[in-house]
C-alpha cells in the first residue's frame, strides 16, 4: 500500500481575527472537508505543514476553516496562497477522487495512448481533459464502462472510449 499525495484546493485567505481562512476547493462541491480531519498544507517552496481541521462552515463562494493551532488573523495570512493536500493510502481497485488521477497516462484498449491527464470538467458526466505530447486535446466522459483499470504503478488508467470519440 502507498499514500498518494492529492492536492484538493487552496488557502485563498483570513476572514476575520481568529484564525479562519477561506479555502477554494478545486471541486466546490467535494465534501472533502467534512469526511476528512487531517491536512497538509503546502506553500509556494514546497515546504509541507500538517493541519488538523477544528471546523468547517460555507461561505460565500468558498470554504471558511479553522485549523488548531492557528488562532489569529496574522498566523491565517501566513497560510495564504498554500495548497491544501490530503495523504491517503491507495491499492489497485480502491475508489479513488479524480485529482488523484492527475499526471496519469490515458491508454484506450483500442485506441493506445491517448496522452496525459491535464485536468477535469465536472458536468452532469465527469470529464478527463487529456493531453498528448503535441497538445492535442481529448475529452474523455467518465461513463459507467469507460474505465477499464487504474494501474498506480506505472501510473496508467486504461480506458475503452465511446464509439465515435476518437477520430479513425
Amino acid at each position: 500500500m502507498k499514500d498518494t499525495v492529492i492536492e484538493v484546493g487552496y488557502i485563498a485567505g483570513a476572514h476575520g481575527i481568529r484564525g479562519e481562512v477561506k479555502v477554494k476547493l478545486y471541486n466546490p462541491e467535494s465534501t472533502v472537508l467534512h469526511d476528512e480531519d487531517n491536512f497538509v498544507l503546502k506553500d509556494p517552496k514546497g515546504t509541507l505543514q500538517k493541519v488538523t481541521i477544528h471546523k468547517v462552515r460555507e461561505g460565500s463562494k468558498c470554504f471558511l476553516v479553522t485549523f488548531k493551532g492557528i488562532s489569529s488573523r496574522n498566523q491565517a495570512d501566513d497560510i495564504r496562497g498554500n495548497a491544501l493536500v490530503i495523504e491517503t493510502p491507495m491499492e489497485d481497485g480502491d475508489e479513488i477522487y479524480l485529482e488523484a488521477l492527475r499526471g496519469y497516462t490515458v491508454e484506450d484498449e483500442t485506441h493506445g495512448v491517448l496522452g496525459t491527464i491535464q485536468g477535469f470538467m465536472l458536468t452532469n458526466v465527469d470529464i478527463l481533459v487529456v493531453k498528448d505530447d503535441s497538445k492535442n486535446e481529448v475529452l474523455v466522459p467518465l461513463l459507467p464502462d469507460t474505465i477499464r483499470q487504474v494501474k498506480h504503478e506505472p501510473k496508467t488508467l486504461v480506458v475503452v472510449t465511446p464509439e465515435g470519440l476518437i477520430g479513425e
